[in-house]
């Protein structure tokens, strides 16, 4: 069995929003950093799958590979 548990289920923007919360990050670096409006990061929270840009900076500023 998968140790992540089932891929079908996996929301990306549900991990991401953890970590920013884990490290205490602002949401107002967060949108500046991935040059995002801020009112618009739910859209990323709430999404099953990110483009590869917006999560290759989301990755840098999270310091999360």
């Amino acid at each position: 069995m998968n140790p992540i548990g089932n891929l079908k289920n996996i929301f990306i923007g549900k991990y991401i929003e953890d970590r920013i919360k884990e490290r205490g990050i602002s949401y107002d670096r967060i949108a500046r950093f991935i040059d995002w409006p801020e009112k618009d990061l739910p859209k990323i929270f709430e999404s099953k799958s990110i483009d590869s840009d917006t999560l290759l900076r989301l990755s840098k500023v999270l310091e999360y590979d």
